[in-house]
């Protein structure tokens, strides 16, 4: 009886148990944050006269934190970072029609969060 209750158990429960363990520590979510008509970390005079729009772009910042509580860098994600980022791809004063995402994923020992900003750079001339 004992060896049934210990192949029972090696071979089917500890398996099992094992790999829903494993897809537990090594999950992830993600999050849309919002839409924003627009954005920009820079600072500009209205009323705006003569603007250029260009394909999409995303700028993305992360952070990273050792046993879900050391961060290594900063804390959080930065929104004026990812923002920077996606308008020094296109040399634009701000982002129109943005999308502000947040995705975190877990690892057994470590953890990232990421801001990701995506939208249109308008320039102003």
């Amino acid at each position: 009886m004992k060896n049934k209750i210990n192949k029972w158990f090696y071979q089917g429960i500890l398996p099992r148990g094992t790999a829903i363990l494993l897809l537990i520590l090594l999950s992830g979510c993600g999050a849309r944050i919002g839409d924003f008509t627009a954005s920009s970390t820079k600072n500009f005079n209205l009323p705006l006269s003569v603007k250029e729009t260009g394909p999409r772009v995303s700028g993305q910042d992360c952070a990273f934190k050792l046993l879900g509580l050391i961060p290594i860098g900063h804390v959080y994600p930065d929104a004026k970072g990812a923002t920077d980022k996606a308008l020094e791809k296109a040399n634009a004063n701000f982002l129109l029609d943005t999308v502000w995402d947040v995705e975190s994923v877990w690892f057994i020992l470590a953890s990232q969060t990421c801001l990701t900003v995506e939208g249109t750079p308008v320039t102003l001339q």
